[in-house]
């Protein structure tokens, strides 16, 4: 598990963090996307995420992640939409897409 919590700072780390993502020894990546990030800002960490193989996984509130995420993303542009729109949350989990989903897995506290 890879948590960021770097307030308004996730694209440069995720950007930082590229090589390490490549790797693929992290599982899961928790952050937070507010709806203060530009589009612009969401879509670089996105692209970064799906390309080194991580797919949206979970979603909620302040508390952390409690929803799994069912729609499948192709493309970055199509995702960063949803989050424009609100349809997720702002505390989300990627996963990486080779780790099989449990349905008791739960990142809130």
């Amino acid at each position: 598990m890879f948590k960021l919590d770097v307030e308004m700072f996730e694209r440069q780390v995720i950007e930082g963090a590229q090589r390490l993502l490549n790797s693929h020894i992290i599982e899961y990546i928790a952050m937070e996307l507010k709806p203060e990030h530009d589009e612009m800002t969401k879509l670089k960490i996105v692209t970064i995420l799906m390309e080194a193989e991580y797919i949206l996984y979970m979603h909620g509130i302040w508390y952390g992640p409690d929803t799994v995420v069912t729609k499948n993303y192709t493309s970055p542009i199509d995702l960063v939409k949803d989050l424009q729109k609100g349809v997720y949350r702002e505390n989300v989990v990627f996963r990486h897409k080779s780790i099989q989903m449990s349905l008791n897995t739960t990142f809130a506290s």
